[in-house]
């Protein structure tokens, strides 16, 4: 099993959830802290009890983003940018 880092945002939401399942917070009272609705409040701790700690992971996690530039493209635009349009403006 790997090992599931969350942002704060999310391991803020996962301690709170947690504290509902354990009985130490009520349903209203974690809507409240969240700024959620009580229902999805439910649906988190369901999901909670059916998945675990990854629930709260966001889907694109680890997804690399496609506006990222390929390291060679990015490269060989410097090297242009360094020798042969040296004096042109950005």
């Amino acid at each position: 099993m790997r090992k599931i880092n969350l942002t704060p945002t999310e391991e803020h939401k996962y301690q709170i959830i947690k504290a509902v399942v354990a009985k130490r917070k009520t349903i209203k009272r974690a809507a409240v802290e969240l700024q959620l609705t009580e229902r999805h409040v439910r649906r988190l701790k369901q999901a909670y009890l059916l998945n675990g700690k990854q629930v709260f992971q966001h889907g694109n996690h680890r997804l690399k983003t496609h506006q990222k530039f390929d390291i060679k493209c990015k490269n060989k635009i410097v090297m242009l940018y360094e020798k042969k349009y040296k004096n042109f403006n950005v």
